[in-house]
């Protein structure tokens, strides 16, 4: 919601006061803003459906604070012209490649300790079963 409002906000008020470059900097902000809200949605529905360990649970609340700084950062720094807003850009990208790590970790350590003989585990056969069947 926060992103769909801050892109009407740039789209019909700020392009007639901002430069190019401004508006540039202010769309990727917001841009990043809608993509980290959909996969923080979309992991945080996850994390309720499975027991996530603390390294992803770590990643979400990194993303959550990189977004905030780049995002924030950005916007407030076009809009505002608030310097040190600017300076908080590049630590909350850092952040944001971290968690984007953090959850990949996570995720190769979930499949690595799936149960023995889970579907898709390397101890799982599917020699003998007729084409097409599916397993219960």
């Amino acid at each position: 919601m926060v992103g769909v409002a801050a892109d009407a906000l740039g789209a019909h008020l700020l392009r007639a006061t901002l430069s190019d470059a401004a508006m540039e900097s202010y769309a990727t902000g917001v841009r990043y803003l809608m993509l980290h809200a959909v996969l923080l949605l979309a992991c945080g529905l996850q994390s309720t459906r499975t027991r996530a360990g603390w390294p992803w649970q770590l990643s979400l609340w990194g993303m959550l604070a990189g977004v905030c700084l780049f995002s924030g950062g950005l916007m407030l720094w076009t809009t505002q012209g608030w310097t040190w807003a600017q300076a908080c850009a590049p630590w909350g990208g850092s952040l944001l490649i971290l968690s984007w790590l953090g959850l990949a970790l996570s995720a190769l350590l979930a499949w690595n300790h799936r149960p023995h003989g889970a579907v898709g585990s390397p101890n799982h056969s599917t020699v003998g079963l007729p084409r097409g069947s599916i397993e219960s």
